[in-house]
């Protein structure tokens, strides 16, 4: 199976706001679980690879300070 790559991004008042977490998985639901996991509700949206360079490419979203990548 593929791994794929999923971004987190954090509310505007959060401590991580400025930061965005990256979580490599299989899919989504694993990815979604980890997230949890780790910051239980505190997070904002999910993005895919593509998503997430989109929206930087269009100016929507600043990229933002990658953490330590997780891997599931």
């Amino acid at each position: 199976m593929t791994m794929h790559k999923y971004y987190f991004t954090f509310g505007t008042r959060h401590k991580l706001r400025n930061y965005v977490q990256l979580i490599v998985a299989f899919d989504l639901k694993a990815a979604m679980k980890k997230m949890f996991e780790l910051y239980g509700e505190n997070w904002a949206m999910d993005y895919s690879s593509e998503e997430y360079n989109r929206e930087i490419l269009s100016g929507s979203m600043e990229r933002k300070k990658e953490l330590e990548t997780v891997v599931v």
